[in-house]
């Protein structure tokens, strides 16, 4: 049987601490994992804007075409695919190879950036456009579940 002083502590804060420690692990075992292991993977600039009803997110994806994108929603996140390609000018020949190089710091290929939420939003009212190199997501927030209860 337990010290009298452990059997009043609600368990609740323990399961609640014990959730936020792991939640708080897995994020930096991701971000860790990310940095070092696809270090040569294309990684797009992110910015999440709030905008009360609505958050506002802009991936800086240059050399990525409208046709090799796809855009996912899911109540907590959107991911964004695709592929970030060369598309040679006229008169400038082929896209040039890895054994060309002499100096390469753009990564070239397909790529896939997933955008946790911080509030749940409406998967069918997302809207997404592709306009100079950037994209921009529109991503609706769902109202509150919350709602008053008549008593009677």
């Amino acid at each position: 049987m337990p010290p009298e002083e452990y059997r009043e502590f609600p368990r609740e804060k323990i399961y609640r601490l014990a959730r936020d420690l792991r939640d708080l692990v897995e994020a930096i075992e991701g971000f860790t994992l990310r940095l070092f292991s696809e270090s040569n993977r294309f990684h797009p600039l992110v910015d999440l804007y709030d905008r009360g009803d609505h958050y506002l997110i802009i991936l800086s994806i240059p050399g990525v075409k409208v046709d090799s994108l796809e855009v996912q929603a899911t109540s907590e996140s959107v991911e964004v695919k695709g592929e970030r390609s060369i598309d040679m000018p006229e008169g400038f020949g082929e896209p040039p190879t890895p054994e060309e190089a002499i100096v390469s710091v753009n990564i070239w290929g397909p790529f896939s950036e997933e955008i946790p939420l911080p509030t749940r939003i409406d998967p069918k009212k997302v809207e997404a456009t592709l306009k100079n190199g950037l994209l921009y997501i529109k991503a609706q927030k769902v109202e509150g579940n919350k709602r008053k209860v008549d008593i009677e």
